[in-house]
């Protein structure tokens, strides 16, 4: 009752790190989904794309467990990429039940520029941190919270 406040006596919060990366992911989406948007694809579409390619030839079952997604979200994934031409599908000649993609040349093409521009955004974020502090950034931002 002293009429001090006690707002004026509380230390200040440093900002919450989940608002602070809500923050950073809301603006990093945004440039990506322009860079994206110039080749017809999403964020996802990228994302699955560039899976597909490190892995190429892949079944939708390895995209579901190296993304994480349900099988029925991975052959989703793969059916947009094959109506945008992205991906070709074609059967396993060791197993006809499985089928196999791969990336087309226009995938390969787009997933090139997307991640020459990608790379571009990635270099003015990192800008100001010495490779110390990028390694405490990817390793944090690499953590597995849902399995904590």
């Amino acid at each position: 009752m002293g009429g001090e406040s006690q707002s004026a006596a509380a230390p200040r919060r440093q900002p919450r790190l989940l608002f602070l990366a809500r923050r950073f992911y809301g603006a990093a989406r945004a440039e990506l989904e322009a860079i994206t948007r110039d080749h017809g694809m999403t964020p996802g579409d990228y994302s699955v794309l560039h899976l597909i390619a490190r892995r190429a030839p892949c079944s939708s079952a390895d995209i579901a467990r190296s993304a994480r997604i349900t099988p029925q979200g991975a052959t989703q994934q793969v059916a947009t990429l094959a109506r945008k031409k992205m991906i070709v599908r074609r059967e396993n000649p060791a197993n006809r039940r499985i089928v196999l993609i791969e990336p087309t040349p226009q995938g390969l093409a787009a997933l090139a520029d997307i991640d020459a521009r990608a790379e571009r955004i990635e270099q003015r974020v990192a800008e100001g941190f010495d490779a110390a502090e990028l390694a405490v950034i990817r390793r944090f931002l690499s953590r597995d919270f849902a399995a904590e």
